[in-house]
């Protein structure tokens, strides 16, 4: 389900849209009593993982990262931290890329007013650290049938260990280990993430042959989709 921004009423932009992508936004309503149905203690674990596959412009990650977010003490002495932490654990895929530059931009504002309430101005620095984060995390493509890749963060004392698995790990689990590449990065280092994930793309489109959709399923005449981008060449 596609997710529009609460000041929008429509469901819909443009019927053209509709026929041609299947566009139907979800309201902020229907998204939070969906959420509310969730296990509790998961809607309480600012490290649980949440996947969107078909994000819109980001109502339902926008959703979650708040609730995410309120789970942070008043008191705590690690909010920078726990921000990445919530950020790290938040995904999307997203067809059309102007929703995608929408749904990054949406959770990126959502997480520097929380910071800005709680800390006051953040440092350029850890604005970097957080569109890295987004960048990496939110991509731009087809969920059924694009093989695309994530980033698994484990957060360290001064380090982030990230593991970059293609989407098919998620239905073959065996071929987590054959098919993976991990990086270790200091946190001072974080923004250039997507900087060696581009290169990890270039690298795999050398060394591998196309595959076939992970998904096998038949697609009806419909107009061309926006061309998919590099997932981190473009703008937040």
């Amino acid at each position: 389900m596609q997710a529009t921004a609460p000041s929008q009423k429509s469901q819909i932009k443009t019927k053209e849209r509709i026929r041609d992508f299947g566009e139907v936004f979800t309201n902020e309503r229907e998204v939070n009593a969906m959420l509310d149905l969730l296990p509790k203690h998961i809607l309480q674990d600012i490290s649980a993982t949440y996947l969107e596959p078909a994000a819109g412009d980001g109502n339902f990650l926008v959703a979650i990262l708040e609730r995410k977010l309120a789970l942070i003490p008043a008191s705590s002495s690690h909010t920078e931290r726990q921000i990445l932490q919530a950020l790290c654990a938040l995904y999307g895929v997203e067809l059309l890329s102007d929703n995608l530059r929408a749904a990054r931009k949406r959770v990126f504002q959502v997480a520097c007013s929380f910071y800005t309430k709680r800390l006051g101005t953040p440092s350029l620095s850890f604005l970097r650290k957080m569109v890295a984060i987004i960048r990496a995390n939110l991509l731009q493509g087809d969920f059924l049938s694009d093989d695309l890749r994530f980033c698994f963060y484990t957060l360290k004392e001064s380090h982030i260990d990230i593991s970059i698995k293609p989407i098919s790990t998620l239905l073959d689990p065996s071929s987590l280990v054959q098919d993976s590449t991990s990086l270790a990065l200091p946190l001072d280092e974080l923004p250039t993430l997507p900087t060696h994930l581009a290169a990890l793309t270039r690298k795999n489109k050398r060394a591998k042959p196309a595959k076939k959709p992970i998904i096998s399923r038949p697609k009806p005449a419909r107009a061309k989709a926006p061309e998919v981008r590099s997932l981190f060449g473009d703008s937040l």
